[in-house]
């Protein structure tokens, strides 16, 4: 009876987790979205104007930096699991270190691609002309 209670519960909860964890992130999206237009509410009510910037989405995406720090944290867990593997002799663990160590190595190369084409871009556009006081 007991080890019956605690492999339902067991079960429930590597199941329940996840869906726990993405309903919370969810309701935290819908209250910051919430928050946000009653903002957009209340200056409207009293007169002010608002913003275009409010109503654009504000999702750039990550930068090249965010993406090297990435990378460079993946490939650190991929090593510090390859040396665990190292210690405790497991060839199995040792092929499961090179997942995240690949991940962060291909997040790298994005971030050096990145980097590139945020360069051009930055060299294309006109230079903003404001006089100088």
């Amino acid at each position: 009876m007991n080890n019956e209670i605690v492999e339902i519960v067991a079960i429930s909860s590597v199941f329940g987790m996840p869906v726990l964890i993405a309903l919370i992130v969810g309701i935290v999206y819908l209250l910051n979205k919430r928050s946000m237009y009653n903002v957009i509410k209340t200056m409207v009510e009293n007169g002010h104007p608002v913003p275009p910037q409010m109503f654009e989405r504000q999702e750039k995406g990550i930068s090249s930096i965010g993406m090297l720090r990435n990378g460079l944290m993946c490939i650190a867990v991929g090593v510090g699991t390859a040396l665990l593997a190292w210690a405790v002799g497991s060839l199995e663990l040792a092929s499961v270190a090179s997942v995240p160590a690949l991940v962060g190595v291909a997040y790298v190369i994005i971030s050096v691609v990145a980097k590139k084409k945020e360069e051009a871009e930055a060299a294309k556009a006109p230079e903003s002309t404001t006089p100088d006081c």
